[in-house]
């Protein structure tokens, strides 16, 4: 029985915190928080961090569950769910999509936000980043020694991260920098998340099978929690008079979901070789060391780009980065669905091929 204490909630307790982690530390979410300190105190900070957190928690236990049960492996696969993701995320939770065009959605904002960052960050990297880190017997975590490698991935991921204060979607919020708690507690955050990988190591979940990670009462009330919140955000939007743009943003969503289906239906769904599944198996207890190690390596690149900020080069590193991940994200958003469109039509007319030939012989 899926407990909250045990089964497979710890798992999705972490999976919650390293979404929350890989979409909004340090980048999307600080003005608000800053603001309501601000405006509220420092007591509005706590109740803030929890209400976003309960958002990713409750978006990824139903979309990992759902994964889970189609037996999506690919990376397409996963991609176009956390595509599906990404515009949930993004409808019910955020404002920033919504803009008075014909379809009342910023196009570039959207693709942007839930057609390349939360797919690929919050959603793919996340599970495959839970996996490496913590899953299976040799993972970065389990107290082998690191590689060479890995310490320069580390490093290099660390400061690309931090790079992203200086980004113009950032920097623009705090002229004046950001205030030094927002900082720290996004460099703590990897603590919070260490922690809840060892919870979670206490208490494994069960066989995970083609029935899914929740049981069909608990994966109701995550759909009916989020029918909740999508019905006040329709209301409020159509009070606004834009209520195209949940009209819009439904039929896009049926789109991905369509585009998913024929993804995960185009070969046998074996769900034993889920990749989602091998992912939540924590086989080794996370090491302390190696955390320690590697969050000194973040820390070292953070302080390299920190120092480095201060030069006339960065500011010309900080605009060509800002390209490169503009442009990168919107060829994305594109070559995704299109990409898979393609894929699903081929698989189609291959199986018309094969049905063919057997009606033939």
């Amino acid at each position: 029985m899926n407990t909250f204490s045990g089964g497979v909630f710890p798992l999705l307790f972490l999976y919650g915190l390293t979404g929350m982690f890989f979409s909004e530390v340090l980048v999307w979410n600080a003005k608000q928080m800053a603001e309501a300190v601000s405006t509220q105190g420092p007591a509005a900070f706590p109740v803030l961090f929890f209400a976003v957190y309960f958002v990713y928690f409750l978006l990824l236990a139903a979309f990992l569950d759902i994964a889970a049960r189609h037996g999506a492996r690919r990376p397409g696969e996963l991609l176009l769910l956390g595509s599906l993701f990404g515009i949930v995320n993004e409808a019910i939770f955020a404002p920033v999509i919504f803009a008075p065009n014909v379809v009342g959605v910023n196009l570039l904002v959207l693709a942007f936000t839930s057609l390349a960052w939360h797919p690929f960050f919050c959603f793919y990297i996340n599970v495959k980043a839970v996996r490496y880190l913590f899953g299976g017997e040799n993972s970065l975590l389990s107290g082998r020694p690191i590689r060479a490698s890995e310490a320069a991935a580390a490093f290099a991921a660390g400061f690309l991260w931090y790079s992203m204060l200086f980004m113009p979607w950032c920097a623009s919020n705090f002229p004046n920098g950001m205030p030094l708690y927002l900082r720290l507690a996004g460099f703590l955050f990897p603590a919070l998340i260490f922690a809840f990988a060892r919870f979670a190591f206490n208490n494994p979940p069960r066989e995970i099978t083609g029935a899914g990670l929740l049981s069909r009462t608990q994966f109701a009330a995550c759909i009916g929690a989020l029918s909740f919140f999508a019905l006040f955000k329709f209301k409020t939007l159509t009070a606004a008079g834009n209520a195209r743009a949940a009209v819009f943003l439904l039929l896009l969503g049926a789109f991905y979901w369509l585009l998913f289906t024929a993804s995960v239906g185009s070969r046998k769904c074996e769900v034993e070789r889920s990749s989602l599944r091998e992912s939540l198996k924590i086989k080794t207890l996370p090491r302390f060391a190696p955390f320690v190690k590697l969050w000194l390596i973040v820390g070292a690149s953070f302080a390299a780009c920190e120092t480095l900020s201060r030069t006339p080069p960065f500011a010309f590193y900080s605009f060509i980065l800002s390209r490169i991940i503009i442009l990168s994200a919107l060829i994305f958003a594109v070559s995704l669905p299109a990409c898979a469109l393609f894929a699903a039509l081929r698989d189609r007319k291959k199986a018309r091929g094969i049905a063919a030939n057997n009606i033939s012989n």
